[in-house]
């Protein structure tokens, strides 16, 4: 039986569309707290409205504006900003380029630029129907790193992927 561990993938040249980034930031959860805390919000300014009104006391407009406020930067900003940060991405230069997975870790090639990333980096991964998306950090921030489906042509290649991740990263 072939060990697992010692499989190794070289994904095609690729450039990652706007789609998959945005997929990417959706599998990963990275506005999902923001979204929290904006709900959170409006739910504490509609009570304490509505408090006001228990105790016959005349809405305040001002609580009332801040609730409503708080509803909208739970809604529109996140997708603005995934819109700002993918923008950012590409005026940074976007390159064609592959990686290689093998039983190291994971070989970043951009243009002449090499990025190896031992799998110890990874702090887990997540699998969506059209991509596998790689989590590590780095102090409070959190990192993502996308490896598209389209790019694994041979048979079974998405599979086998998917089970050297499990067995080395883990999903999270």
């Amino acid at each position: 039986m072939h060990d697992i561990r010692d499989a190794s993938f070289t994904t095609q040249p690729f450039r990652l569309t706007r789609e998959e980034f945005h997929g990417a930031v959706k599998a990963t959860g990275l506005h999902r707290r923001q979204r929290r805390l904006a709900a959170a919000g409006a739910v504490l300014f509609a009570a304490m409205n509505a408090a006001f009104f228990l105790l016959e006391i005349p809405p305040n407009r001002l609580l009332l504006g801040a609730a409503a406020g708080q509803a909208v930067l739970g809604v529109v900003l996140p997708p603005v900003l995934t819109a700002l940060s993918y923008r950012a991405w590409r005026r940074k230069g976007e390159r064609e380029g592959y990686y290689v997975m093998d039983g190291d870790g994971l070989a970043c090639h951009g243009g002449e630029e090499l990025l190896r990333m031992p799998w110890s980096l990874f702090t887990g991964y997540r699998e969506t129907d059209r991509m596998f998306v790689l989590l590590w950090r780095k102090g409070r921030k959190q990192w993502f790193l996308t490896v598209p489906k389209r790019l694994l042509t041979g048979p079974g290649e998405a599979e086998l992927l998917g089970a050297l991740l499990e067995d080395r990263i883990g999903r999270r």
